[in-house]
């Protein structure tokens, strides 16, 4: 409390929730006019007071304002890149299109619900990679058993990939070039509503 009522009175930073509320009086008290400017700053750990500011104070976030974009992952990006120059983690449209003629392997489209419904690899299940932590009913009881992971380039299935190494799969590949180099290609695809 000390530190927020400092930053607070001496530094005319908005630190928690209760002048967050003070600073949305002093927002009544400034005319709503042409070229009036006021300027929030928040300290480096604001966010976790953001969501409190915006629930008391909706009217403040723009209408139909889009969400911020996730920030940088580092780490993550380095372990796609290593999925992505690993034969053994990844295969190409040839080889998964032979797979799917001989096997059968299980295939995961990763992609959102209405990309996969315009045109899909035939027999892929629909777990879209932001409902995957939620979402993964269906998934084969056997740990060995071939997986796919698949999207429209070959980039999110390879968080989906690392997503499905995480619960244990140990046979799961990411196939290059995705649905887009599956169509060049020329192979079947399907489309229409997503399989349970």
């Amino acid at each position: 409390f000390e530190l927020c009522l400092r930053l607070n009175r001496e530094e005319s930073l908005v630190a928690g929730p209760s002048s967050a509320m003070a600073l949305a009086g002093a927002f009544k008290l400034v005319p709503d006019e042409p070229g009036n400017v006021v300027v929030v700053i928040f300290p480096d750990n604001a966010f976790k007071y953001a969501s409190s500011v915006v629930k008391h104070l909706p009217g403040l976030v723009a209408q139909g304002a889009k969400p911020a974009a996730p920030p940088p992952n580092p780490q993550l990006d380095t372990m796609k890149e290593n999925v992505r120059g690993n034969p053994d983690l990844t295969i190409d449209v040839e080889s998964a299109h032979t797979q799917l003629q001989n096997g059968k392997p299980f295939v995961i489209d990763v992609r959102p619900r209405k990309q996969y419904e315009e045109a899909h690899v035939p027999g892929a299940v629909n777990r879209p990679l932001a409902e995957l932590p939620e979402n993964h009913t269906g998934l084969p009881a056997d740990r060995d058993a071939p997986i796919l992971s698949v999207c429209q380039r070959g980039n999110a299935s390879l968080s989906g990939l690392l997503f499905l190494k995480s619960l244990g799969y140990r046979n799961v590949r990411s196939m290059t070039g995705g649905t887009l180099a599956w169509r060049e290609k020329g192979f079947a695809i399907e489309s229409g509503a997503a399989l349970a």
